[in-house]
């Protein structure tokens, strides 16, 4: 038998007159209860139809909702699994498919190294995905850690076509990089070229006038070996920036510098620029090798470009290195009077440049606040400096890049 709101009032009714108990609470009391017990289960199915329209989103969208244990076991999944993964929830609930098995090979460790390393929420965490039918797909996710059940809740979206795009965006921008270090190459090569051009012909000069001995010979063949090596390196360091090897590799600051003043002295010297590099020998960092390399090849470039363009008197680039138990931090600025405040805020905008269209792309500070924020999980900034250096009075633009040391 059903209970009815009324048949409870007179139930009601029947206790109030029969017990003491009750003497002292009025009928209008238990329908003020009653009342608030009605408007609490209307809530209750209210918030159950907003999480149930919240979760239908999923269900319509290339977006996946997951619920996991430390097993990567899938708990939960939305609709939206099907179109992304090519799974039907019930092939994941059913435990046909763990998760891990849709994460690509070669990224997969990452993906496990990262998460047990964090223990919290990450952002932003990109990776690859194997479909049901084979296909490659790039997502991003946002993972919330419930630690209290020891489970794991992750959203994750299709970035696929975004990342095709800053593909092509840095390829773009890696090419207009290729043109600035053909440049740097040629002016690298003069000198050892001329070395070599030089005791090659001495060699046989001396020969010929029958003054030729062995201390010669060894001196001038020691003088080409070291010449010869030196192209050699140019064109391996050459040839590793156009490789562009993007995977993760725990290496020293200072062999970063190392290729960067190797790739960039010589056309800095030639505009008789001052290039200062400050930081600690020893300090370490995990990331990107050849992407900051080239971060750091535009940074230099751009502010070479400026000095040039503004005939500047004092022409000096610096950075400054420095770090704390987490983070380094690279403080690069230099002697160019600064940005301009009306675009300060758009030069890290895609094709947004103040060169000449024969000379810019404007993509470079474009890709490396990508590399930074995206590849890095870094940040970059950008503002006018106003400092000293050797009694002078010097403007310029500062960058503050700051990257996670163990950016696994």
């Amino acid at each position: 038998m059903n209970i009815t709101k009324d048949m409870l009032l007179k139930e009601i009714e029947v206790l109030q007159k029969a017990s003491a108990l009750h003497a002292n609470y009025s009928i209008s009391q238990y329908k003020t209860v009653l009342e608030t017990l009605d408007n609490l289960e209307e809530k209750v199915k209210e918030r159950t139809k907003d999480i149930e329209i919240l979760l239908s989103l999923f269900d319509v969208s290339d977006s996946v909702l997951f619920k996991w244990d430390s097993l990567f076991n899938v708990l939960y999944v939305s609709k939206g699994a099907s179109i992304l993964f090519g799974y039907t929830k019930d092939e994941f609930l059913n435990n046909e498919i763990n998760f891990l098995d849709c994460i690509h090979k070669d990224d997969r460790q990452m993906f496990i190294d990262s998460f047990n390393s964090t223990k919290k929420n990450f952002k932003n965490h990109n990776y690859r995905i194997i479909t049901k039918d084979n296909k490659i797909k790039w997502v991003i996710d946002n993972i919330m850690i419930l630690k209290e059940e020891n489970l794991y809740i992750g959203y994750i979206s299709d970035i696929s076509e975004q990342k095709n795009k800053d593909e092509q965006l840095f390829m773009q921008s890696k090419m207009a990089s290729m043109g600035e270090m053909i440049g740097n190459i040629a002016h690298q090569w003069r000198q050892p070229l001329s070395v070599i051009s030089t005791n090659a012909t001495g060699l046989m000069f001396q020969k010929d006038m029958n003054i030729l001995d062995d201390d010669k010979v060894y001196s001038a063949c020691e003088k080409i070996n070291e010449n010869a090596q030196y192209l050699s390196q140019t064109i391996d360091d050459f040839k590793n920036f156009i490789k562009g090897d993007r995977s993760k590799s725990k290496f020293l600051v200072k062999d970063l510098f190392t290729k960067l003043e190797h790739l960039v002295l010589p056309i800095i010297k030639t505009h008789n620029i001052e290039l200062h590099i400050n930081y600690d020998q020893t300090l370490e960092l995990t990331s990107y090798f050849n992407e900051l390399l080239q971060v750091f090849i535009n940074l230099v470039n751009n502010s070479k470009d400026i000095i040039n363009e503004q005939e500047i008197e004092h022409k000096y680039i610096f950075i400054d290195v420095s770090s704390n138990s987490e983070n380094i931090f690279f403080d690069i600025y230099d002697s160019g009077n600064g940005i301009d405040k009306e675009i300060i805020n758009k030069i890290f905008e895609p094709y947004f440049t103040t060169k000449h269209q024969s000379t810019g792309t404007g993509l470079g500070l474009y890709m490396s606040r990508n590399i930074i924020v995206d590849g890095c999980e870094g940040n970059i900034e950008v503002s006018n400096k106003n400092y000293m250096y050797n009694n002078i009075s010097l403007c310029g633009a500062n960058f503050k890049i700051t990257i996670p040391k163990n950016n696994i």
